[in-house]
Formats: C-alpha cells, sequence, structure tokens
C-alpha cells in the first residue's frame, strides 16, 4: 500500500485496504483463529465490509496474517483522509472482529496503541472496549465441541470423530427402551448436523 501525503488535487486512497491491515494485526495479537474457524473469521469481516469486498480480498487478507503490519503507518494515512467518524466506527469494528480470542491481554494492547494512534481519546476507548464485545452464535460456538475437536481439525480427524460418535449414539446399536431411544436419537441427529455444519464452514464436501 503506498501512503502518500494529502495536497491539492490528491485522491482519496482506499481505505479499506488499510481496514483490513490493521484488521489483520489484530487478529495476529488477539490469536483469535485458535479459537474460531476461517469461516467464522470471514463472517465478522463481511459485518464491516460488504460480502463481496471480503470474498475479493479474503485471500490477500490471509497473506496480512503472515506479514508485520506497519500500524503507524496506516494509522498516519487514516488520520489524513478518515473522518472522525470513520475511525470510530473502525474500533468499533476492531474491537467486535478481535472478541473472544486465546490472547486477551495482547488483544486489549493492540486495540489500545491502534486507537491511541487514531487519536481517539482514552474514555471513548474504554467505552467502546467494554460495549462492543462479540458474542458468537450458539450454535456456531458448540459444533467443534460437539464432536469433540478443536477448530483446527484436519478432515481426516474430523470423519474419524464422527464415525466415533455416530457408532456410540446410533439408535439401532443399542436395546434400549424407548424413552432411552428417543434421546439416542437427539443425539445422534445433533452429531450428525455439527458434522455437516462443519464441513460447510470448511468448505469440505
Amino acid at each position: 500500500m503506498q501512503y502518500i501525503k494529502k495536497g491539492a488535487g490528491a485522491k482519496k486512497p482506499d481505505l479499506r485496504i488499510g481496514y483490513m491491515m490493521l484488521a489483520a494485526y489484530v487478529v495476529q495479537l488477539s490469536e483469535i483463529l485458535s479459537v474460531i474457524s476461517f469461516y467464522e473469521l470471514k463472517k465478522r469481516l463481511t459485518s464491516f465490509f460488504d460480502a463481496g469486498y471480503t470474498e475479493q480480498r479474503f485471500a490477500f487478507f490471509n497473506e496480512l496474517l503472515r506479514q508485520r503490519i506497519q500500524v503507524d503507518a496506516i494509522c498516519a494515512q487514516m488520520n489524513t483522509y478518515a473522518t472522525p467518524e470513520e475511525k470510530l466506527n473502525l474500533l468499533k469494528f476492531l474491537i467486535a472482529l478481535s472478541a473472544n480470542g486465546k490472547s486477551e491481554i495482547d488483544r486489549s494492547r493492540s486495540l489500545y496503541y491502534v486507537s491511541s494512534k487514531l487519536g481517539i481519546d482514552d474514555n471513548t476507548f474504554k467505552s467502546f472496549y467494554k460495549a462492543q464485545q462479540y458474542t458468537p452464535p450458539k450454535k456456531e460456538k458448540t459444533v467443534y465441541e460437539i464432536l469433540q475437536v478443536n477448530v483446527s481439525v484436519t478432515y481426516a480427524e474430523l470423519r474419524k470423530a464422527y464415525h466415533k460418535l455416530a457408532k456410540q449414539y446410533h439408535p439401532d446399536a443399542h436395546a434400549d427402551p424407548q424413552q432411552n431411544k428417543k434421546a439416542l436419537n437427539e443425539k445422534f441427529r445433533e452429531i450428525t448436523e455439527a458434522y455437516e455444519k462443519i464441513k460447510v464452514m470448511r468448505g469440505w464436501k
């Protein structure tokens, strides 16, 4: 990304690229991908960018996650071209994007650093930080737990876990009373739905 000084006739750059860079920075520091899937991360990005832009730039975003982000330079450009409202909306987005990550201390430090570099006062930051915590939908949060796997599971590991649990809870494998059969049916359906959901989330057919 090229950073240029604002002057007569200077065209306002596409700030969304800078937004993505700062998003990558807080994702790195919060270690959010140790907790959620890439599918869920993309959903969070889409809440700020439109779906088309997120899809178009997601490979670029993944590359950013492996790079050192030049936060000071990006924030300097934001201070030149972004409105105060745009900067506040960006901060809200970054807070929501990185919520419930593995490293809360590093997350809060990274967010505060960006906020201070954007010239946002401490009281505003604290207010946003407290109010804008992201809570993922219950089903999104628990599908991995249902199959007793973590978010970094491979397809082979997922299939193995599914078949193990499906065999354990399949109603036809138990000569139980009807009441227990109903519970087994519900558990088996839950396992199957979680398995199919994860495959969709991860792009596995």
